[in-house]
């Protein structure tokens, strides 16, 4: 990143040269990289022509620590963790439990993460008509495993209403 906004501002530094210099295809990409980057920021461009070598060095590792931390939130792994915080109640466990790090057992196969994803308008909780060996699982629960009923896009899950319910 230090070394983008470098070039570019010495680029924007150059555009005014007489003589008949021809940037190269890398440096004309990078230089359009960084125009963008200007245009993504507002005020970027002022500030930077201000600042002193040091200030821009501390604003593009500023930029590239956005930029790091805006790619590691796009981490779906360490999502897993965090849902499982959030599903659980405070003071309480899930039963069965939930690995932190394991996909398998979630969605619709667990008891908490399919009531928070059942669609708007079924019913979880559903025991009708359910035979008796599955007495614990509910039939919606059921279907939606097997599935019988196919969740369509337009459906929401419960869990994007307040108070999980979906009136």
């Amino acid at each position: 990143m230090q070394t983008l906004i470098t070039n570019g501002l010495g680029v924007m530094g150059e555009e005014d040269r007489e003589d008949e210099y021809l940037p190269t295809a890398v440096e004309q990409a990078e230089f359009t990289v960084f125009r963008g980057l200007l245009q993504m920021i507002p005020g970027l461009e002022v500030r930077l022509m201000e600042s002193s070598e040091e200030e821009v060095v501390l604003i593009a590792d500023l930029i590239q620590k956005g930029a790091n931390g805006a790619r590691a939130a796009d981490d779906t792994k360490d999502m897993k963790s965090t849902i499982v915080n959030w599903i659980t109640p405070k003071g309480q466990s899930l039963s069965p439990h939930i690995p932190r790090n394991v996909k398998s057992g979630r969605g619709f196969n667990h008891e908490r993460t399919g009531a928070l994803l059942c669609p708007a308008g079924l019913d979880w909780a559903n025991t009708e008509g359910v035979s008796t060996y599955l007495t614990s699982q509910s039939l919606t629960r059921v279907k939606l495993v097997s599935g019988q009923i196919q969740v369509a896009g337009d459906q929401w899950p419960v869990f994007l209403y307040a108070n999980y319910t979906y009136d």
